[in-house]
């Protein structure tokens, strides 16, 4: 029985390459959006803090200094939270590119998978040719050996 050999043996080295890749790609964009997520949850809590110290600042004597600070820092978490968003729109937008990547890598490696399995049958299926065309041979010989014997 001949050995196998695929032919295409570097193209599925090369493909699973690419897709290792991809997929590390996509691992990381998955923590990145993580981290964004998790900034803008920061943020969304500052500005509830700062929400709350400005509706307590109100129940006491106005002070015109601490509601300006207490505004002004307002608008920069409302600011941060709006960068924070922005952010993570991108970093979910960036994610599902590199998904697409990854899966479009695995498609074409299980492409190569297939035809790695097909060629491996049709190697299979002609050995078992060849083994049942030397079987049928010996047992030719054999018949004729017995025929001829008297």
């Amino acid at each position: 029985m001949k050995r196998f050999r695929f032919p295409l043996e570097s193209v599925k080295t090369v493909r699973g390459l690419h897709e290792q890749r991809a997929r590390e790609a996509f691992t990381a964009e998955l923590r990145l959006l993580e981290q964004a997520e998790d900034r803008l949850r920061m943020t969304r809590e500052q500005r509830r803090a700062l929400t709350d110290s400005i509706v307590a600042a109100r129940s006491v004597a106005f002070n015109s200094g601490e509601l300006a600070a207490g505004l002004n820092a307002f608008h920069l978490a409302v600011e941060a939270e709006t960068e924070a968003a922005k952010a993570r729109g991108l970093a979910n937008t960036r994610l599902e590119q590199a998904r697409e990547r990854w899966m479009e890598s695995r498609r074409q490696l299980e492409m190569v998978h297939r035809l790695e399995h097909r060629a491996r049958q049709e190697h299979r299926e002609a050995c078992e040719k060849g083994e049942q065309a030397a079987i049928d041979e010996v047992a030719t010989l054999n018949l004729a050996r017995t025929a001829a014997a008297p």
